[in-house]
């Protein structure tokens, strides 16, 4: 998360300001095309939880055209939390 003029922000506090969700650069100058290039051009890792990568993203797209939908941040679970969901899945499967 961008750091903006010596201040932590938030993915979508930074998009509130026009700021990129992860550099904090002005998006005036910018596109979603040049940013989602810029920040994640590579596949997704199946391996790793994609969900922030996928919120950022989705912030950029919603600034950019008004008409997408506005993303909801991911919920973020504790390594403890998830292995509770999934053994609670599991009684219930």
């Amino acid at each position: 998360m961008p750091y903006v003029n010596g201040t932590h922000l938030e993915p979508g506090e930074c998009i509130d300001k026009g700021l990129c969700p992860e550099c904090g650069r002005d998006l005036k100058q910018s596109s979603f095309d040049v940013e989602r290039l810029l920040h994640w051009n590579r596949p997704e890792d199946p391996d790793v939880d994609q969900s922030e990568r996928r919120y950022r993203i989705a912030l950029l797209k919603h600034y950019f055209d008004p008409t997408a939908p506005i993303p909801e941040r991911p919920l973020i679970l504790t390594d403890a939390e998830k292995a509770a969901i999934q053994a609670a899945r599991a009684r219930t499967a």
